[in-house]
């Protein structure tokens, strides 16, 4: 990747599903079209960052670098029904790096990798996963991973050249509970 935020979640999801990953993240909504931004303006507005949505070459991407989509795990459940998706997390502070495989809302391989051991590591490990640097170079190894998954181009430029929708809280809707805050 070409820099690190101290935390990154990527939601992909396959066919068009901005509708139903908009409805899984409510009661977030896309802020105007003039708020549009890449990944690197997102990631140096700090905390006030908000989790965005993009679509790249068919996936509909969500991109969270503050754990502020409340209720992540649910999100990824809703948005997975009757699709496939994974879920890529790099928190950089704990040298934490972990991604989920999904499908029609459930878990099909989860593992979660922090301080240079697995701490997680659910379902049948991947044909994608193998040779990947996981001790040498985990964030490149998640990223490779990613790409391997999806097809996209997420260790390089690709993800951070697609244009990112800001979710802000809708108007009159209460937030759920807020991850990492």
């Amino acid at each position: 990747m070409q820099r690190s935020p101290l935390n990154l979640t990527i939601l992909a999801l396959d066919r068009d599903a901005r509708a139903d990953l908009l409805a899984a993240v409510a009661p977030l909504s896309p802020a105007p079209a003039d708020d549009v931004l890449t990944l690197g303006p997102l990631i140096d507005l700090g905390r006030d960052a908000r989790p965005a949505v993009g679509e790249m070459d068919g996936w509909t991407i969500l991109v969270d670098t503050l754990f502020a989509v409340p209720d992540q795990a649910e999100v990824v459940h809703r948005a997975t029904r009757g699709r496939g998706g994974f879920a890529f997390l790099w928190q950089a502070a704990s040298a934490s790096h972990g991604f989920g495989v999904h499908h029609d809302g459930l878990t099909q391989r989860s593992a979660f990798r922090s301080g240079g051991a697995w701490m997680i590591d659910q379902g049948e490990p991947l044909p994608e996963e193998s040779g990947l640097p996981w001790d040498d170079d985990p964030e490149g190894a998640l990223a490779e991973l990613a790409s391997r998954l999806t097809g996209l181009d997420l260790a390089d430029d690709g993800i951070w050249e697609i244009p990112l929708t800001p979710l802000r809280k809708s108007p009159g809707q209460k937030m759920g509970r807020m991850l990492g805050r």
